[in-house]
């Protein structure tokens, strides 16, 4: 081995020592179950009555209990929040501002969407001058369309990380509760008027909660828990989510409630980062494994063009 070779590989481990394999380990896990769930949840069918489009898993006993698990979305913007965290602190200390972060955290977010909007653009278009029905043209673009709110959500959180990092080295758990108490209101406002559509401001307040968790994770605040105090919280937002869910106000299905976001998701939330903690020990053990490193390298160095 080389001089060059072996100081790059003392490199790459020193890295590797630095970093949080879980969070790369749980970011990557979120994306291949989110396309496994949305793989699953579309189907096709074709009778007398045409082509059709159906929703297999949503049909299953089990399901909306299941999404009480898998619904790992605010978990992943929890993830979202720690990686945040690192990379403004890094900017920081790199001498740039505001404008180099964001810019460099759009570009790795938007660039790998080009081609896939391309694909989509041409595909739709051919298939309205074949004459594909209407109806299912809509249903169809639709359903390919939804998972890509995705970009808009982290998009935003991206790019409030300057301020919201200042909010919380400045008052973390004034910041937590004014978002939380912010989620609520959009949601009180749409369930008074009836209009689903303000709820989407929703975007903003749930999935920030979440990031500022994130932020709390960076900061070694859950580490500093005892596994007692995080399986009680854990519990306890979990509790909230029972008569939350039971009043008829929000669905019990945590991916209805997904669409637009709404409060419960920001309990999941709480009782997500609480439970990775509980398992963080043995999941960096985990990760301390060739393999381990290995498969999260492939398909976390590629996550968003896999997601997309």
């Amino acid at each position: 081995m080389s001089t060059q070779q072996a100081q790059t590989s003392v490199d790459v481990r020193g890295i590797i020592a630095k970093r949080d394999l879980v969070v790369d380990l749980i970011r990557t896990a979120c994306v291949v179950l989110v396309v496994f769930v949305h793989v699953t949840m579309v189907g096709v069918a074709a009778d007398d009555a045409g082509i059709r489009v159906t929703s297999p898993l949503q049909e299953l006993d089990w399901y909306i209990a299941a999404t009480w698990i898998g619904q790992v979305m605010p978990l992943f913007f929890v993830v979202g929040g720690f990686a945040s965290a690192v990379g403004w602190r890094s900017t920081v200390q790199r001498g740039g501002g505001p404008r180099d972060y964001v810019a460099t955290r759009l570009v790795r977010l938007f660039r790998p969407a080009i081609p896939l909007f391309l694909v989509l653009a041409i595909g739709l278009v051919t298939a309205t001058l074949l004459g594909t029905p209407r109806d299912l043209l809509a249903e169809v673009a639709f359903g390919i369309g939804s998972p890509l709110w995705f970009l808009a959500a982290y998009g935003i959180t991206q790019c409030c990380v300057p301020l919201m990092a200042r909010l919380h080295e400045r008052a973390p758990w004034a910041t937590l509760a004014g978002l939380l108490v912010l989620a609520a209101a959009v949601d009180g406002v749409r369930l008074a008027t009836g209009v689903a559509d303000v709820g989407l401001l929703n975007l903003g307040p749930v999935w920030l909660f979440a990031q500022q968790l994130g932020f709390l994770w960076a900061d070694g605040w859950f580490a500093r828990r005892s596994k007692l105090l995080l399986l009680g919280v854990a519990a306890a937002a979990y509790a909230v989510l029972v008569p939350m869910t039971s009043l008829g106000l929000w669905a019990p299905d945590m991916l209805q409630d997904l669409n637009p976001p709404m409060l419960p998701l920001a309990f999941l939330a709480i009782a997500q980062a609480c439970l990775v903690q509980l398992v963080h020990a043995p999941l960096t053990r985990l990760m301390r494994t060739r393999a381990a490193q290995g498969a999260v390298f492939v398909l976390g160095r590629d996550g968003m063009a896999i997601y997309l």
